[in-house]
């Protein structure tokens, strides 16, 4: 009895549209060109019913996370002109930043890999080539391989992706690469080909691997050179008796303001009452003097009464 297993098949990513609104990314997935595997996938036969039933896109292939499960394909596109197309819709930055990251580095291609994972019912051969039919579709996922270590390397430098973020990506770039490798010894074994092809993506993907981490290595001791400068540089602290004598200051100034301000309004009230007082004297000056006939005549009534006899005699 033939065991049945799951087989991934690596695919450079094809983006055939891109809605930044809606957060979907249409691509194909697979193909019926002769794989690195030596083999070719049928797209007529795709067997995708319990797959629609739970259509997730996933990260690497691990469903063990939340974080892994990106989103949903949509719609699928099958065996159009020999190409399978699947519409995913990716979950935003509130729902799962690791999504939102994958995204956005699809559509800048700095991810530029997907995967099928499927069980394979049947097989011929044409031409001493393989062909895999009635595949059941399983899951499509989102990989690391081939990232572009480059371009990971610059998005960590200017600030674009986190150290962590950058970790997780080249953490998972190792991870598949040891499954790759598993899958080339697991290959060799069954077939006892030598597939020196797939040997070739693996030491590449090393080298990338080696790479990326001699970058993060290089901008972490940037980093805390950088810090220790900063550590270096002082400001000047302002002590107790600086600040008390500072704020004694402050409130003497604001204490001299106020007593000017009260000395000019006290100097402007007094005016003002003066020019009052003197107004009210020239207004009583100048009134006739007026006597009651029924007062008592006092001697100095009747000194005032004398002068002002006097003064009328003398001008006439």
């Amino acid at each position: 009895m033939t065991e049945v297993r799951k087989i991934n098949k690596l695919f450079n990513i094809d983006i055939k549209s891109v809605d930044e609104q809606a957060r979907t990314i249409t691509f194909c997935f697979s193909d019926n060109q002769l794989d690195r595997q030596g083999e070719i996938v049928d797209q007529a036969s795709w067997d995708v019913k319990n797959y629609m039933n739970n259509p997730l896109i996933l990260w690497g292939h691990d469903p063990s996370e939340n974080e892994n499960v990106l989103g949903q394909g949509i719609s699928l596109d099958l065996n159009n002109n020999g190409k399978s197309y699947i519409t995913a819709q990716f979950d935003d930055a509130a729902t799962n930043p690791k999504a939102d990251t994958i995204f956005r580095q699809l559509v800048k291609r700095t991810l530029r890999c997907v995967s099928a994972g499927f069980i394979n019912h049947t097989w011929d051969v044409q031409d001493d080539v393989p062909i895999l039919k009635d595949n059941e579709l399983l899951e499509v996922s989102v990989v690391a391989i081939p990232a572009n270590p480059r371009a990971i390397a610059l998005e960590y430098k200017s600030g674009e992706i986190s150290t962590k973020t950058a970790t997780w990506l080249r953490d998972s770039m190792r991870k598949e690469a040891d499954l790759l490798d598993a899958q080339l010894k697991e290959q060799i074994t069954d077939e006892g080909e030598n597939m020196d092809e797939v040997k070739s993506q693996l030491s590449a993907l090393t080298d990338a691997l080696g790479k990326v981490a001699e970058t993060m290595n290089t901008l972490s001791e940037q980093n805390a050179a950088m810090s220790a400068k900063i550590e270096t540089i002082t400001f000047p602290v302002e002590t107790d008796e600086e600040r008390e004598a500072r704020e004694a200051e402050e409130a003497q100034t604001k204490a001299d303001e106020e007593a000017a301000a009260k000395a000019e309004a006290d100097k402007k009230a007094a005016e003002e009452a003066q020019a009052a007082a003197d107004a009210k004297a020239a207004e009583d000056a100048a009134k006739p003097v007026e006597f009651d006939e029924d007062a008592e005549l006092t001697p100095e009534l009747q000194a005032q009464i004398d002068a002002e006899l006097e003064a009328a005699h003398s001008n006439q």
